[in-house]
């Protein structure tokens, strides 16, 4: 049976899943925002800030780089939608700085602990924010490979040797 009613077994799965990566340190804080139908779950868990002594709110202002992802998103649908290109297709032909991409063998590999990736990066892999690049949730520090993106995003991301 199908319902547009929220699973509440799922939403508890994921408040505490979330607050796992609170609690381990992986992130100061997160606001989760879950909808089906007419009904809304938000929840904030957390601290704004690493050292932070303002709690997450529900109302907390998001960057606009979070703002403007939904119109970027029904955008791209609209053209999924028209047949222009599939949610499976690489997105080389349009970002072809992409292509040929190494990736560490594992997090705590060194910088030259590189293999080819296993396939392109797709539409899909966008627009879920699944495509691997720049993240890495874990306190600051753990891996080398932190240093190199924190580097990277204070130089700009042409200068850096991750990209050589």
């Amino acid at each position: 049976m199908i319902t547009n009613e929220l699973n509440k077994a799922r939403v508890a799965d994921l408040h505490i899943a979330m607050t796992g990566y609170v609690e381990r340190g992986d992130i100061p804080g997160i606001v989760t925002l879950i909808g089906r139908g007419d009904e809304i779950h938000v929840n904030a868990i957390g601290m704004q800030t690493v050292d932070g002594k303002e709690p997450m709110r529900r109302d907390n202002d998001l960057p606009d780089r979070v703002n403007h992802q939904a119109d970027r998103a029904a955008a791209t649908m609209l053209l999924v939608n028209d047949g222009r290109f599939r949610l499976d297709d690489s997105v080389e032909p349009w970002l072809p700085e992409l292509a040929n991409r190494k990736v560490l063998r594992r997090i705590d590999s060194p910088l030259d602990g590189t293999d080819a990736a296993r396939r392109s990066i797709t539409v899909r892999d966008l627009l879920t924010s699944i495509f691997g690049f720049g993240s890495v949730m874990a306190r600051p520090g753990i891996y080398f490979v932190q240093q190199l993106i924190k580097g990277r995003a204070s130089r700009g991301a042409t200068d850096h040797p991750i990209h050589s």
